[in-house]
């Protein structure tokens, strides 16, 4: 602010502010503008002292009186747009600053200022422009740094962003809002113990979070916690998570924590985010807080809902490209576009322009189909354990088959496997979603499958760009993505019914008896005694391999009256953790079953583990979110699964394949059902050995036939990739 004349009560004013007694501030500013109404800057202090107080409704008409009444104060403005932001009036703030920036072009903190609204606006390569000019002006600004940093990670250019937040740490070593950042970057590109210790630094310098603890704050425990989540430090993550709950009693707060809470199985807690949520209109800092991944496996989240947040999360990587309207084959033709090195951006903050890929295709004469797969699982991962059959038996005569990989490229066997059942396979490690994109489309791919979806480690959003003209999710993610540039999903008439297609931002593709392919799996060496598996030789051993999120205290409840109701028997389960182990032995003693009922197996190599399955007599589906590749392997080891159907994608695959199984009768939609079906088989050996019997011969079925599946797959392809050509918009599609 400018000096005050010697009769001016600004100085008192600004007295006040310093000594934090905003309070008399205000008292004062209002007597002050009773005698001199028109003074700009009086306004100017009030708003100040009640936006000081987070009465930011109140100060906002004061703000604007001061900017209306001195347009040609830069000052004005940008406090105004402070206010604005804090109101979550984004536009109306990114305009207040740009007047502020007319009159003080060269300002770092007004740029630095507009650069993260404009990120609130999922505007990110405006702001990209902006801080980079900010960056320009100041080198060692340590906000811009961070805030370009942000921005940075969302466009996925992590080694820029990793570039900024080691500046802003150096500068200030003990910042929370760098390292915290800093955490989250090193997380996205695989450095976990790197990532820890940022997280813990950044916990450190914020300190305990007691109630009453400042917004901010908890913010930035929260980012830390989310680093420490994905890292799978999950009990380190909760503590802080239950910290800022404690605070400030927010159920964004729990939704952003809900995920980990289950798996620390602190169900007492989830349960009550799950209660708030049931049939809630959610507010736009709830949505931004849900991940879709999270909505799937809330007990009490709709398919509506469900679609409310994909879209919601598809939104933050900011707007796609205009689609193009105009005719495929017009399209400039294909000139040698070179794609850019790894770890190259888009320099100049722009949406990139995606090569002619539908001229070149069109001119090249191929009559193949061109299909891409794009996925940061083609690794040991249940995706690619799941898909690799179909990638190895496309027909070759008819298909090129490229695989596009975002994640580090690890070593094991089933990488190598991956890397040899495609044409050509494609690092896009290090590259920006732009850069990425532009990679894919150099191929000219006639259709690109998303096969991760909104699951950890998701790039989906690469294909916001369009690299392809037919753009597909399959079988990574259990449910809509929500987003404008996915034409289609794979499923089956059992995971979508006819009539659900409004739930879902795609257009369906349906396979003949399941999404889901299966080839056949290996399983190394002996399947061991019970006893080398901790479990007793007699007893009848219910199983649910699956993890610890998936476990709902209904589901939980429901085992222990089958351990209740049935002598001998135990639960084996994964034991993932120290932690959900001690928690679900509390949770079964507390429903009155010895915890040693409860046969936790380590993680084992997949084959062992499908040979220690067969030891298993009963496989015990959950809820909502039911058993995907677990419940088909308990299928291959002849191991009978009960399953629980529901409303949603990820509470119906347990039902799609036992369906394409032949085993629809073990199909169940609800718990008392489930029980008792499961009861009925437990109770009675004679007839739980003729359920094994028939078990055994689904090998055979359409469920574990991957040659059949892929010819269907090949079909659903053919006939999109038809309707694209001929220039017709995507449209459900029925293979049969």
């Amino acid at each position: 602010m400018r000096p005050p004349g010697p009769a001016n009560p600004i100085q008192e004013l600004m007295a006040l502010h310093a000594m934090g007694r905003f309070a008399e501030m205000e008292a004062r500013a209002r007597a002050a503008i009773r005698t001199a109404s028109s003074s700009a800057i009086l306004h100017e202090m009030l708003g100040i002292a009640l936006c000081a107080q987070r009465r930011f409704e109140e100060a906002l008409g004061s703000l604007r009186k001061a900017a209306v009444r001195q347009p040609q104060d830069a000052q004005f403005h940008e406090n105004l747009a402070l206010c604005q932001r804090q109101l979550k009036q984004y536009e109306a703030a990114a305009e207040s600053l740009r007047k502020s920036l007319q009159l003080r072009p060269a300002s770092v903190e007004t740029l630095a200022a507009l650069g993260s609204v404009l990120r609130l606006l999922r505007r990110t390569e405006e702001a990209e422009v902006v801080l980079r000019q900010a960056l320009a002006l100041a080198p060692r600004h340590l906000q811009v740094l961070c805030v370009l940093g942000n921005v940075l990670c969302e466009l996925r250019n992590d080694a820029e962003a990793e570039t900024c937040y080691r500046t802003a740490v150096a500068l200030d070593p003990a910042n929370p809002v760098a390292l915290a950042n800093f955490g989250n970057v090193l997380m996205s590109t695989g450095r976990r113990a790197e990532a820890c210790a940022a997280a813990a630094g950044a916990l450190k310098a914020i300190g305990a979070i007691n109630p009453g603890a400042a917004s901010e704050a908890c913010d930035l425990a929260m980012i830390a916690a989310s680093v420490l989540a994905r890292a799978e430090q999950y009990a380190a993550a909760a503590q802080v998570y239950l910290q800022v709950a404690r605070a400030r009693k927010s159920l964004a707060d729990a939704l952003s924590a809900y995920s980990t809470m289950r798996q620390v199985c602190a169900w007492e807690i989830t349960a009550d985010t799950d209660a708030q949520c049931r049939g809630r209109r959610f507010s736009q800092g709830e949505l931004d807080a849900i991940s879709p991944f999270t909505s799937t496996m809330m007990a009490t989240m709709t398919a509506p809902q469900q679609l409310d947040v994909a879209r919601n999360y598809s939104q933050r990587f900011g707007r796609p490209p205009p689609p193009d309207l105009g005719p495929r084959a017009s399209r400039p033709p294909f000139d040698g576009f070179v794609p850019p090195q790894a770890g190259e951006g888009n320099k100049a903050g722009g949406t990139p322009a995606v090569p002619g890929r539908e001229a070149a295709r069109l001119g090249s004469g191929r009559d193949r189909i061109r299909v891409g797969y794009v996925s940061g699982d083609l690794r040991e991962h249940a995706f690619s354990r799941l898909a690799l059959p179909v990638f190895e038996n496309h027909d070759r005569a008819r298909f090129e088959v490229f695989g596009y990989g975002y994640a580090a490229p690890t070593q094991d066997d089933l990488r190598s496997r991956v890397e040899g059942a495609f044409d050509r396979l494609v690092s896009l490690h290090g590259l920006s979603d732009a850069a990425a994109a532009q990679r894919i489309a150099a191929d000219a791919c006639d259709v690109v499958v998303d096969g991760t979806g909104w699951t950890t480690g998701t790039r989906s959003q690469i294909l916001r760009f369009r690299p392809a003209p037919v753009q597909v999710q399959w079988l990574g993610y259990p449910g809509t993505l929500g987003a404008p540039w996915c034409d289609y999903i794979v499923a089956d008439k059992v995971l979508i019914r006819p009539g659900e297609e409004q739930f879902y931002a795609e257009k369906i593709i349906r396979m003949p008896f399941t999404y889901q392919p299966n080839g056949a799996r290996e399983q190394a060496g002996d399947r061991g005694s019970r006893a080398e598996h901790g479990l007793p030789g007699e007893a009848l051993v219910f199983c649910s391999f699956n993890q610890a999120y998936k476990i709902t205290p209904d589901v939980f409840d429901t085992w222990m009256q089958l351990l209740t109701q049935v002598e001998r028997s135990v639960l084996w389960l994964l034991g993932l953790s120290q932690e959900m182990q001690e928690a679900l032995r509390r949770e079964a003693q507390s429903r009155g079953i010895p915890g040693e009922r409860l046969v936790f197996a380590p993680p084992a190599a997949n084959d062992r583990h499908l040979a220690r399955l067969t030891q298993a007599d009963l496989a015990l589906d959950c809820f909502p979110y039911g058993s995907h590749t677990t419940g088909s392997d308990a299928l291959w080891a002849g191991v009978p699964l009960i399953g629980l159907a529901g409303d949603t994608f990820a509470s119906r695959v347990s039902a799609s394949i036992l369906a394409a199984a032949g085993l629809a009768d073990l199909v169940t939609t609800s718990l008392a059902e489930y029980r008792a079906l499961a009861l009925r088989y437990a109770s009675d050996r004679r007839l739980l050995a003729q359920l094994k019997a028939r078990v055994a011969e689904c090998r055979t079925s359409p469920l574990f036939d991957f040659k059949r599946f892929t010819r269907d797959l090949e079909k659903a392809y053919a006939a999109v990739v038809e309707r694209s050509r001929d220039g017709l918009a995507p449209d459900h599609i029925a293979v049969s």
